[in-house]
Protein backbone atom coordinates (compact mmCIF):
# COMPACT_ATOMS: atom_id res chain seq x y z
CA UNK A 1 0.00 0.00 0.00
CA UNK A 2 1.21 3.58 -0.79
CA UNK A 3 1.97 5.43 1.95
CA UNK A 4 -0.70 8.67 1.90
CA UNK A 5 1.91 11.74 2.41
CA UNK A 6 4.97 11.04 0.31
CA UNK A 7 6.92 13.04 -2.78
CA UNK A 8 6.99 12.43 -6.03
CA UNK A 9 8.13 13.44 -9.48
CA UNK A 10 5.56 14.56 -12.17
CA UNK A 11 6.35 16.37 -15.29
CA UNK A 12 9.69 16.76 -14.03
CA UNK A 13 8.61 18.68 -10.98
CA UNK A 14 8.40 16.99 -7.01
CA UNK A 15 5.21 16.99 -5.49
CA UNK A 16 4.37 16.04 -2.02
CA UNK A 17 1.35 14.12 -2.60
CA UNK A 18 -1.25 14.32 0.38
CA UNK A 19 -3.94 11.48 0.10
CA UNK A 20 -6.52 12.29 3.37
CA UNK A 21 -9.12 10.85 0.69
CA UNK A 22 -11.69 8.79 3.09
CA UNK A 23 -10.22 9.80 6.86
CA UNK A 24 -11.49 11.31 9.42
CA UNK A 25 -10.33 11.66 13.35
CA UNK A 26 -7.29 10.44 14.58
CA UNK A 27 -6.00 9.29 11.34
CA UNK A 28 -6.38 12.66 9.78
CA UNK A 29 -4.45 13.98 12.21
CA UNK A 30 -1.97 11.00 12.29
CA UNK A 31 -1.41 12.07 8.34
CA UNK A 32 -1.23 16.14 9.09
CA UNK A 33 1.47 15.11 11.61
CA UNK A 34 3.35 13.43 8.90
CA UNK A 35 2.78 16.60 6.32
CA UNK A 36 3.52 19.04 8.59
CA UNK A 37 7.37 16.83 9.39
CA UNK A 38 7.73 16.68 5.30
CA UNK A 39 6.73 20.70 4.76
CA UNK A 40 8.99 21.64 7.84
CA UNK A 41 12.06 19.49 6.31
CA UNK A 42 11.78 20.69 2.72
CA UNK A 43 11.38 24.18 3.48
CA UNK A 44 14.53 24.03 5.45
CA UNK A 45 16.46 21.54 2.70
CA UNK A 46 15.17 23.27 -0.57
CA UNK A 47 13.24 26.59 0.11
CA UNK A 48 12.80 27.61 -3.65
CA UNK A 49 9.18 26.20 -4.65
CA UNK A 50 6.99 23.37 -2.67
CA UNK A 51 4.70 22.12 -4.65
CA UNK A 52 2.01 19.80 -2.97
CA UNK A 53 -1.33 18.09 -3.97
CA UNK A 54 -3.72 17.29 -1.20
CA UNK A 55 -6.97 15.06 -1.80
CA UNK A 56 -9.40 15.25 0.66
CA UNK A 57 -12.48 13.75 -1.57
CA UNK A 58 -14.83 11.99 1.52
CA UNK A 59 -12.67 13.23 4.36
CA UNK A 60 -13.91 14.60 7.23
CA UNK A 61 -12.38 17.63 9.02
CA UNK A 62 -12.38 19.26 12.07
CA UNK A 63 -11.45 22.50 13.18
CA UNK A 64 -7.99 21.16 14.54
CA UNK A 65 -7.09 20.41 11.22
CA UNK A 66 -7.85 23.30 9.49
CA UNK A 67 -6.15 25.66 11.92
CA UNK A 68 -3.03 22.72 11.66
CA UNK A 69 -3.46 23.42 7.93
CA UNK A 70 -3.53 26.41 7.87
CA UNK A 71 -0.95 27.49 10.62
CA UNK A 72 1.90 25.04 8.46
CA UNK A 73 0.84 26.92 5.67
CA UNK A 74 1.71 30.23 6.89
CA UNK A 75 4.81 28.90 8.97
CA UNK A 76 6.04 27.33 5.27
CA UNK A 77 4.79 30.94 3.13
CA UNK A 78 7.97 32.09 5.32
CA UNK A 79 10.47 31.11 4.00
CA UNK A 80 9.52 29.41 0.61
CA UNK A 81 6.77 29.84 -1.92
CA UNK A 82 4.06 26.97 -1.80
CA UNK A 83 1.56 25.73 -4.91
CA UNK A 84 -1.22 23.90 -3.80
CA UNK A 85 -3.77 22.10 -5.73
CA UNK A 86 -6.97 20.84 -3.35
CA UNK A 87 -8.47 17.50 -4.70
CA UNK A 88 -12.08 16.90 -3.84
CA UNK A 89 -13.77 19.65 -2.11
CA UNK A 90 -16.92 20.47 -4.02
CA UNK A 91 -20.32 22.31 -3.63
CA UNK A 92 -21.16 25.41 -1.26
CA UNK A 93 -17.22 24.99 0.40
CA UNK A 94 -15.95 24.41 -2.66
CA UNK A 95 -17.58 27.86 -3.84
CA UNK A 96 -16.76 29.39 -0.45
CA UNK A 97 -12.64 28.15 -0.38
CA UNK A 98 -12.09 29.49 -3.95
CA UNK A 99 -13.43 33.13 -2.71
CA UNK A 100 -11.00 33.20 0.15
CA UNK A 101 -8.21 31.03 -0.92
CA UNK A 102 -7.07 32.52 -4.17
CA UNK A 103 -3.79 31.00 -4.10
CA UNK A 104 -5.02 27.65 -4.51
CA UNK A 105 -5.74 25.68 -7.48
CA UNK A 106 -8.98 23.81 -7.45
CA UNK A 107 -9.57 20.12 -8.58
CA UNK A 108 -12.64 17.88 -8.53
CA UNK A 109 -10.25 14.91 -9.39
CA UNK A 110 -6.47 14.01 -9.71
CA UNK A 111 -6.69 14.40 -13.21
CA UNK A 112 -8.03 18.28 -13.46
CA UNK A 113 -5.00 19.34 -10.50
CA UNK A 114 -2.48 21.38 -12.01
CA UNK A 115 0.24 23.39 -10.04
CA UNK A 116 2.82 26.32 -11.58
CA UNK A 117 5.91 25.55 -13.23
Amino acid sequence: MKERVRWTVYEDKRVLICDFSGLQGADYAQEMTKTEQFLREEAATNPAVIRQAINVTKATTDKAISKRAKAITAEVKKSTTIHIAMIGITGLTRIIATAVARDIHFAKSPKEATLPS
